[in-house]
C-alpha cells in the first residue's frame, strides 16, 4: 500500500455536487509538495480544497470544492 499524505476534507464525506474539479499531478516529488504546502494549507482552511499525494507513484491529486457560506472569512 502506497504511503499518502492527505490532510484535507474526506472526498467520501462531501456530496458530489460540491465537488467543482479534480486535478491529477504526475511527478510531485515531496519537495515540491512541501514548497506547495503553505498555499495548499491556506486553501483547506477555507474549505475549498483537498489533496491526496501518494509517495509511492509521486501522484498528487487535488479536489476543489465550491466555496461554502464561511469561505474567504
Amino acid at each position: 500500500m502506497p504511503d499518502t499524505d492527505a490532510h484535507a476534507t474526506d472526498e467520501g464525506s462531501e456530496a458530489l455536487e460540491d465537488i467543482q474539479e479534480t486535478f491529477v499531478i504526475e511527478s510531485m516529488t515531496y519537495e515540491k509538495l512541501q514548497a506547495a504546502k503553505p498555499l495548499i494549507n491556506a486553501l483547506i482552511e477555507r474549505d475549498v480544497l483537498g489533496y491526496r499525494w501518494e509517495s509511492e507513484s509521486a501522484q498528487l491529486t487535488i479536489t476543489l470544492y465550491r466555496p461554502g457560506p464561511s469561505a474567504g472569512q
